[in-house]
């Protein structure tokens, strides 16, 4: 079983807005620690849902060529 599976739009709006919903939550958030894994959270899952944007486009550019 591939990775490529994982690759679709529909996962990278879901770690997208897994990725503000943490940020949204850091902002409130008086501990410093806790704050600070929420936006490490929110950094990991928009890297996450970059490398997804990526990797589609790149397909999407094979498929013209």
């Amino acid at each position: 079983m591939g990775t490529q599976a994982s690759y679709s739009v529909e996962r990278m709006k879901q770690y997208r807005n897994g990725a503000i919903e943490a940020a949204n939550l850091a902002s409130p958030c008086e501990d410093p620690e806790l704050r600070d894994a929420y936006l490490s959270i929110a950094k990991a899952w928009e890297e996450l849902a970059d490398k997804i944007e990526r990797n589609l486009r790149a397909k999407r550019q094979r498929g013209r060529g």
